[in-house]
């Protein structure tokens, strides 16, 4: 284990994650509507976040494909435990075993991953 995935499993992340839980959906639902229109002839149906943090991505991802009617599969790593409870809480996500150094899905299995 190294000594950043040490601080992340602990109080530096435990303290990250309430910093940044009220991060603006709406804002983060514009900012990939932007990213994904430059690839909406080809949208990504398998998206995994590396270090998901408590899901502000993931939630604005998830909204976002429900607004536009389309189906996606959100993955999650976060080594942090109190992020990974609050990513229980959002629709579409499947939290994966692993870290960043050791993700927990065959190749190919996802489209777009993000950190």
């Amino acid at each position: 284990m190294t000594k950043q995935l040490e601080a992340w499993q602990g109080k530096f992340g435990d303290e990250y994650t309430e910093r940044n839980q009220d991060i603006d959906i709406q804002q983060r639902m514009n900012m990939w509507q932007t990213i994904l229109l430059h690839i909406a002839h080809d949208l990504p149906t398998k998206i995994l976040e590396i270090g998901a943090g408590s899901g502000a991505n993931l939630a604005a991802l998830a909204n976002l494909y429900n607004s536009i009617g389309r189906k996606v599969e959100l993955f999650a790593i976060e080594p942090n435990n109190k992020a990974r409870k609050l990513l229980k809480n959002i629709q579409y996500t499947k939290l994966l075993d692993g870290s960043a150094a050791r993700i927990g899905t065959t190749d190919q299995a996802v489209d777009l991953s993000i950190t």
